[in-house]
């Protein structure tokens, strides 16, 4: 995967260059002091070579209250112009008198969130400095302030150069891994520091080069494959450990931990998400074949059919490291403060690119900001936007993973095409898809137990088991299980042989004569929410979901129901002959079948109704 990017460093001096001689004030947004200190210190910034002349003579002078030194050469030097770096607070930019001088004048504020305590004061801050510079025309002098959050004054947005400076990229990490390993350095191993600033970068390479004289595998003996082995693995724990420390300090963003753990019945996802997979081998390659990398999908389905699984599951397949966003946490008391959380979130996610950023229960965290311009001042609308405009214009091979339950709580704006790519949905497993997640939940259960089942059980019977177990839920009224239901039947059956004392492996027959008793106890999402499943099939049948079980190579596709077999005439809704008649093996899937097209039909008749009474009320009035 060639890594082709233009230096962080250089692109941000040569905004600065175009901006400083128009914009009285540069506000540069980041975190990063040491990436500030370079572009203050870049003689590509600013006119260097500026000068005053008195008697005669040449002074080069330098206003510094960080080192209080003010000197003056008559030889040739870099520095023409007059710098003042202020502290919060210390700079009154009416009392800084710019007679006698040639040369710009250029203010440093760093940290200006910090500065005083109440916006009133920050703006008339930069409003007095954009005062007395109107009020000299003839002399420039550029205000250059940094900080984490935008805080622009209303009203003088045209007055202010606002530059997003992000962090250091590909170009600077080789800069910085040359300086300890001459040589090519491998595209895997610079792209790993992403989303780290300089110092971090440092620190990794410094710890790594004391360890074992080279930062890479590269250049070492090729005789000796352990050893590079070795360092891959103690720079990726060195970067991991870095990156977990980094994202838990910000709140809004943790790293989650991907799987290659099975996920049963959900092929049709996974086959769209290993064809993405594509555009990783080779990115130049793919955009110049008209492939693009996707912006988002959005996974919908009943609580407790694997959506979260599926996230982890699906980062392990593209091979790219798993962010969960937490928009709820990212929320703020102060004027300012939600923005400006949320974009650094996102700066952070797009620094660590490619990534899976995971979205949970989207239509939680989203749903009501809607509404919400009274209740909180707008703050949530105004994150909404930023979202969206992000997951629009987001080139940086962030793949937005977003689940949901109920989908009719959505913003209509999120699921367009262009921010998400791919819409699927889970629904309640058929028999044999119940019967394969049952078999990997044990075996899953095996691998972290040792000793807990017998061998022969796993190694030979596991293969044919658990078909009485959905043979038996067939008979009973709307026992229908997803995939939490599974595994809260297993647990259940564990802990009752727990607690009847049986210490030794579990065989087979022993466990399914537990699995069978607790069939009858254990409560399932179907006996518990066949209403609610109802509506929100209709909810998918509305929006034109994929059915996340079915594959391309699928002539007869596992689905209950399909959603044209539902139509609606004069008379309301009614169910097409073939639903009814199409061949289902197993009891368990036709008895499915039967109760959902009843409650599919009446909770589709009463919305018929519960419209045409909000038509004749709002008529009447």
């Amino acid at each position: 995967m060639a890594l082709e990017e233009r230096p962080v460093l250089e692109d941000v001096i040569r905004r600065i260059s175009l901006a400083k001689d128009t914009m009285p004030v540069i506000f540069l947004v980041t975190e990063d002091r040491d990436m500030i200190e370079k572009i203050f210190d870049h003689a590509g910034c600013f006119d260097l070579y500026r000068q005053r002349t008195e008697d005669g003579k040449t002074f080069y002078e330098e206003v510094d209250t960080f080192r209080q030194a003010l000197y003056s050469r008559e030889d040739r030097g870099n520095k023409g112009n007059i710098v003042q770096y202020t502290n919060p607070g210390t700079l009154n930019p009416r009392a800084c008198r710019m007679d006698g001088y040639s040369g710009p004048f250029y203010y440093f504020c760093r940290d200006f969130h910090l500065l005083y305590s109440d916006s009133y004061s920050r703006d008339t801050y930069i409003r007095d400095f954009i005062n007395a510079h109107e009020q000299n025309p003839v002399q420039i002098a550029n205000l250059l302030i940094s900080s984490p959050r935008k805080l622009i004054p209303r009203g003088l947005e045209a007055y202010i150069e606002l530059i997003d400076v992000p962090m250091i990229g590909i170009c600077e990490i080789r800069e910085l891994i040359a300086e300890y390993q001459k040589g090519p350095v491998p595209d895997a191993f610079a792209a790993g520091f992403r989303g780290l600033n300089e110092r971090q970068v440092r620190s990794i390479l410094s710890m790594g080069y004391s360890r074992f004289g080279r930062v890479t595998a590269e250049g070492g003996d090729p005789a000796d494959p352990e050893l590079s082995e070795e360092i891959s693995r103690y720079f990726q724990q060195l970067i991991v450990r870095e990156k977990e420390m980094m994202v838990e300090k910000d709140g809004g963003i943790s790293f989650v931990k991907v799987t290659d753990q099975p996920v049963g019945g959900l092929e049709g996802i996974l086959e769209w998400i290993r064809e993405q997979k594509k555009y990783l081998e080779n990115p130049k390659q793919a955009r110049a074949r008209g492939m693009h990398f996707p912006k988002g999908i959005l996974v919908a389905g009943l609580p407790g059919s694997g959506k979260s699984l599926l996230a982890r599951k699906a980062a392990g397949e593209l091979g790219l490291p798993l962010i969960q966003l937490h928009l709820s946490m990212i929320l703020g008391s102060h004027v300012g403060e939600s923005e400006a959380n949320l974009n650094r979130a996102l700066k952070l996610a797009e620094a660590i690119a490619p990534c899976v950023v995971w979205i949970d229960e989207i239509e939680k965290e989203l749903g009501g900001t809607q509404g919400s311009g009274e209740a909180d001042g707008g703050v949530g609308n105004r994150c909404l936007a930023r979202l969206l405009n992000w997951m629009q214009e987001n080139n940086r091979q962030c793949l937005v993973f977003a689940t949901a339950n109920r989908i009719e709580h959505l913003p209509r704006e999120l699921i367009r095409a262009g921010r998400i790519s791919k819409k699927f949905y889970t629904f309640l497993p058929l028999h044999e898809e119940c019967v394969q997640i049952l078999r990997q939940i044990i075996r899953r259960e095996a691998c972290r137990t040792p000793g807990l089942f017998q061998e022969r059980f796993i190694r030979e019977e596991l293969s044919g088991f658990g078909d009485q177990v959905f043979d038996l839920a067939s008979g009973m009224e709307n026992k229908f299980y997803t995939g939490a239901d599974i595994e809260n039947l297993v647990e259940e059956t564990l802990g009752e042989l727990y607690r009847d004392g049986y210490l030794n492996p579990i065989g087979s027959q022993l466990f399914l004569e537990k699995l069978l008793e607790q069939v009858s106890y254990v409560k399932t999402f179907g006996e518990t929410n066949m209403a609610e499943t109802a509506r929100y099939w209709l909810a998918l049948r509305n929006n034109r979901f994929d059915n996340g079980a079915v594959t391309k190579k699928d002539d007869n596709p596992p689905v209950v129901l399909r959603f044209e077999d539902l139509t609606e005439d004069a008379r309301g809704y009614r169910w097409r002959a073939e639903a009814a008649e199409r061949v289902f093996l197993h009891p368990y899937d036709r008895s499915m079948r039967k109760r959902l097209m009843e409650e599919i039909l009446t909770a589709a008749n009463r919305d018929i109704i519960k419209m045409q009474q909000n038509y004749n009320n709002n008529y009447n009035k």
